[in-house]
């Protein structure tokens, strides 16, 4: 073969290669696209600039860019971006221009029919108009700055369990074993269920038992909360609201809530167990879902620094 030919045709597969590597997302068939994150949460470049001037004459803006990596979508009402490490006054602004909602939804990421990711839009908070009016002692000054997000979000884990015609004394090489651990997937969330494993309760029950974990890298509050650390003893802290979807009838132990298939739960050292008895009517040889949805607020952070100098 023409040395020139072979050449063109290990280009053409090369990029043939890249280009299949770069559209790689998850299985078209698998239930999520998973992952550990939320909100992913940055300031834009030079917003807060490095450095500003004090006197008044040089206001500034900082940018807060947000954006949802997981597999939840979060209206604006629901999300709440607040800046800390400088105090308001002194920047010319008021407490409540520290804090502000986003104007549209923070959609989820998604896949489509081929499995290929979708990324959510990013959205940029801007904190216009601050601005040193008083002169500075000395020639320099460093400030931090910190964005603290807080939303409320949400984790779906689904499982399959199994029942058998005869529970207690299954006949071997059935169509599925009831005592073993299951296979969970979780959509992409900061809080996973992280196992869960079947077992023989009666002759017309099992039960299951799944782990609830913080997986994420941000901080863990009640719902409705809005991240509130204010009480003494963190009252609001690493509670996770759980509601057992499917299947129907099943009764929880370790939640406390109204209902024997909802409530709340708190992680200790980040994870905790529930518990659930399942009744079958009519047991057989079949498999079935379990659906479990979990939710909380959520809080991501990130932090950067500027320096006010002294205009002459």
């Amino acid at each position: 073969m023409d040395t020139r030919l072979l050449n063109v045709l290990c280009v053409v597969a090369i990029i043939s290669l890249a280009g299949c590597t770069t559209q790689q997302g998850p299985s078209p068939s698998a239930a999520y696209i998973g992952g550990q994150n939320g909100f992913m949460v940055e300031f834009q470049a030079d917003a807060p600039p490095k450095e500003v001037f004090d006197g008044g004459r040089y206001p500034f803006t900082a940018v807060v860019k947000i954006q949802n990596d997981g597999e939840f979508s979060v209206t604006k009402d629901k999300v709440r971006v607040t800046l800390t490490g400088v105090k308001a006054e002194e920047f010319s602004v008021t407490p409540n221009d520290l804090t502000k909602s986003p104007t549209d939804d923070m959609t989820a990421k998604r896949k489509d029919a081929a499995g290929n990711v979708i990324p959510s839009n990013p959205f940029f908070m801007e904190f216009k108009n601050l601005n040193h009016v008083q002169p500075i002692a000395g020639s320099a000054l460093e400030y931090p700055l910190r964005a603290d997000v807080c939303y409320n979000y949400g984790t779906t884990g689904t499982a399959k369990l199994c029942s058998r015609s005869s529970i207690l004394n299954p006949a071997p090489n059935g169509i599925c074993v009831i005592n073993e651990g299951k296979s969970v997937s979780n959509s992409g969330s900061p809080v996973q269920i992280t196992s869960l494993i079947e077992t023989q309760r009666a002759a017309d029950k099992v039960a299951f038992t799944f782990k609830v974990q913080h997986v994420g890298k941000g901080l863990l509050y009640r719902r409705g909360t809005w991240c509130d650390k204010s009480q003494v003893v963190r009252i609001n802290e690493q509670k996770v609201y759980v509601k057992v979807r499917e299947p129907l009838g099943v009764e929880c132990v370790g939640l406390s809530g109204t209902t024997p298939s909802e409530g709340e739960v708190t992680l200790f050292e980040g994870q905790n167990t529930v518990t659930c008895t399942v009744p079958l009517a009519r047991p057989g040889d079949f498999e079935f879902p379990v659906v479990i949805d979990l939710n909380y607020d959520y809080e991501d952070s990130v932090s950067t620094s500027f320096v006010v100098k002294h205009a002459e």
